[in-house]
């Protein structure tokens, strides 16, 4: 029956689960044509909207779903996020404080809103609203990830190591929270103890980052071999970065290479000749 609501609230679903968004989207629409008064309906057709990154007609919707029941706080959520996305922070900020308000003990509510604070540079509301959610979810790995960034922003880096720690106790595939956590060290020259945690990841995690990051810490203990390949790991995946090559060429400098070096300084003048000077690059030929 075409005019079966609960057949077609059911296909709609279906469709979007499995991506068939288009489809989907046709579907929501003719449930909300039957009954309009629904405010459920308009928040799955919202959402297929958002996967097309259709964020003007995403908010759109999600408004109307609001205005059809002002109590439902995934609505305000899923509205902050979406603000989230394309920058509005002083938007998402006010739906993320409504959505706290009406469920003030949610965590995936405590921690979109513990974000914003962060992007926003409000450190001591982050750091509350945090603590309530790992209160209240003492579980939460990103509750504890967050936390460590906020106590990073404030250079509290013991503490922050510590939160860092709790979130790969939780998950110990928080790959994230591994990255993050490598960072800090560095940041204290441990690099040692960076390269570990990184080492230990570099199967669990395919991100060319993670070979530039090692490419770094290896150069600033000395071992330059190590730091050539990971740097050209990097490169084989990402090779406009000049920092890539530059860094190359200041390990061929080390082990007196100047033939390599040239190569890979040239390379770093032709993707950026301000950083890279003619000057700097004539002295070397």
């Amino acid at each position: 029956n075409p005019n079966n609501l609960e057949n077609l609230y059911i296909m709609g679903r279906i469709l979007f689960y499995t991506r068939n968004l288009e489809a989907a989207i046709n579907y929501f629409r003719k449930i909300i044509e039957l009954k309009p008064d629904n405010w459920e309906f308009y928040i799955y057709l919202a959402l297929s909207y958002k996967e097309l990154n259709n964020y003007d007609n995403a908010i759109n919707l999600l408004k109307k779903s609001i205005l059809l029941n002002a109590y439902y706080p995934d609505s305000y959520w899923l509205l902050g996020e979406l603000y989230v996305e394309i920058g509005n922070y002083g938007l998402a900020l006010k739906n993320l404080e409504k959505a706290v308000e009406l469920a003030p003990n949610n965590s995936r509510y405590l921690n979109s809103l513990a974000k914003i604070y962060l992007e926003l540079d409000k450190i001591p509301q982050a750091i509350r609203t945090l603590q309530i959610s790992i209160d209240n979810n003492p579980n939460s790995k990103w509750s504890y990830f967050y936390l460590a960034k906020a106590l990073e922003k404030e250079f509290n880096f013991d503490l922050a190591i510590e939160q860092y720690s709790r979130a790969i106790e939780i998950d110990p595939n928080f790959t994230e929270a591994y990255v993050s956590l490598a960072k800090l060290y560095s940041y204290s020259n441990k690099y040692d103890k960076a390269i570990e945690i990184l080492e230990n990841i570099t199967d669990k995690l395919i991100d060319p980052e993670i070979y530039f990051m090692l490419g770094q810490f290896y150069f600033n203990i000395n071992n330059f071999d190590k730091s050539i390949s990971n740097l050209e790991n990097y490169l084989n995946v990402v090779n406009s970065n000049w920092q890539a090559f530059y860094l190359l060429y200041l390990n061929y400098i080390k082990l007196g290479n100047k033939i390599e070096a040239l190569k890979y300084l040239k390379k770093a003048h032709e993707l950026n000749t301000k950083a890279v000077s003619y000057t700097h690059l004539r002295a070397h030929e």
